[in-house]
C-alpha cells in the first residue's frame, strides 16, 4: 500500500484483481464472485472500451475488443467513480460469448472488465481478466503492455482513496 500510495503502479490480472479490493489497497471496490450456476471455461468473450483516451489502450481502433473471461472477480465500482476508473466493462450475454461456452452470461453483464483506481499518488489498474494468459490473447495484451511502458502517461483523476 505504501508503493502504490507514494506514486507506484499495481497492475492485477484475473483472480488476483480481488487481493487489491479485498486488502483494502482499492478501498471503493468490491470483488465479488459469480453464482455456483455460472461456468465459464476460459471462453473469448466481447470487451467494450469505455475510456478510449486512456494510455492502456494506445493503438486500439475499435470500441470492442475479445478478452479471455479468465474467472476472475466480478468487480463492482460505486456510481460516482464509475465514469473515471471503469475502462472496460463485459457487455455480457449470450451474443457477447465470440467463442467457448459461459453458461450463465448474464450474470458478468456491465461489469467492469479493466478498472483505474487512483490511490495517494499511485493507482492500481485492476484487470478482471488475464491478457497474458498462457498464449497471450491477442486481443488484450497490448493493454499490459501499454500499462507497462506508459505508466507515467496515466493522470491522477479525482477522489483518489
Amino acid at each position: 500500500q505504501k508503493f502504490v500510495g507514494a506514486g507506484g503502479v499495481l497492475i492485477t490480472l484475473g483472480g488476483a484483481s480481488a487481493f487489491a479490493a479485498e486488502f483494502g489497497i482499492a478501498r471503493r471496490i468490491e470483488a465479488g464472485r459469480p453464482s455456483p450456476q455460472f461456468y465459464a471455461p476460459g471462453p473469448i468473450v466481447q470487451a467494450e472500451i469505455l475510456r478510449p483516451v486512456h494510455p492502456i489502450f494506445y493503438g486500439y481502433f475499435d470500441k470492442t475488443v475479445p478478452v479471455r473471461w479468465a474467472n476472475g472477480p466480478l468487480l463492482t465500482v460505486q456510481e460516482r467513480d464509475r465514469e473515471q476508473q471503469v475502462l472496460a466493462r463485459f457487455p455480457g450475454g449470450d451474443q457477447s460469448v465470440l467463442s467457448g461456452l459461459m453458461k450463465g452470461a448474464n450474470e458478468i453483464r456491465n461489469r467492469p472488465a479493466i478498472v483505474d483506481v487512483p490511490v495517494g499518488q499511485g493507482r492500481v489498474l485492476m484487470f478482471a481478466t488475464n491478457p497474458c494468459y498462457r498464449w497471450q490473447n491477442y486481443g488484450e495484451f497490448n493493454m499490459l503492455f501499454n500499462a507497462v511502458m506508459h505508466y507515467n502517461d496515466i493522470q491522477p483523476s479525482q477522489g483518489a482513496n
